[in-house]
């Protein structure tokens, strides 16, 4: 649409291949494979035909979509750190993998919550104390699982204050959501075994 830049929508279907080729990369040709290579396939199509919808602010669907990416680009986000820990990457894989995956989630998610807006700086200190924090859980004795929803928890609560710090809320409210889910997915990692 007239000059109207487009690489923010590659972001997230990016994103999708990536994560979708980590099981498949590891995984023997079989109907494992073939059912992770389908579910895949429909997921890539699915923020494919979100991702257009979004490139109208005011199409009515655009709200909607915009949520669903939010939704599958943290989902995505935490299949990779749950990935990259089973296959018991090392700390110089797993640092810059996870850091760059949630800049790239932050920044496209703030992007489309603050309507067009580019929140690098955000995004590189959601990066950062993800980073930091992802190095700290590397050396506990932590599943997979665990170590993705406290990642996830953390990522999100960050990227949450962000947004509604720029959307200028007040500091009586700003917190609650953020924490709510953190303690949730704090929650949620305790209860599980080993």
């Amino acid at each position: 649409k007239g000059g109207q830049r487009v690489f923010q929508h590659w972001l997230i279907p990016g994103l999708t291949a990536w994560v979708i080729s980590l099981p498949l990369s590891q995984l023997a040709v079989g109907v494992q494979w073939w059912a992770v290579f389908g579910f895949g396939g429909l997921l890539l199509v699915l923020v494919l035909v979100a991702e257009y919808i979004v490139v109208d602010p005011y199409d009515t669907r655009h709200a909607p979509a915009a949520v669903g990416l939010t939704a599958v680009s943290y989902a995505l986000f935490m299949i990779l750190t749950i990935t990259l820990v089973a296959a018991g990457s090392r700390l110089y894989v797993l640092l810059p993998a996870v850091g760059l995956a949630i800049f790239l989630v932050t920044l496209r998610n703030l992007y489309l919550r603050l309507n067009g807006r580019w929140c690098v700086r955000w995004s590189a200190m959601t990066a950062l104390a993800v980073g930091q924090v992802a190095a700290a859980l590397h050396y506990l004795p932590l599943s997979p699982l665990r170590f993705g929803l406290v990642i996830l928890g953390l990522a999100y609560a960050l990227a949450s204050v962000a947004g509604s710090l720029e959307e200028g809320r007040p500091w009586r409210t700003l917190w609650i959501e953020p924490a709510a889910m953190l303690a949730v997915l704090l929650v949620l990692a305790a209860g599980l075994g080993r």
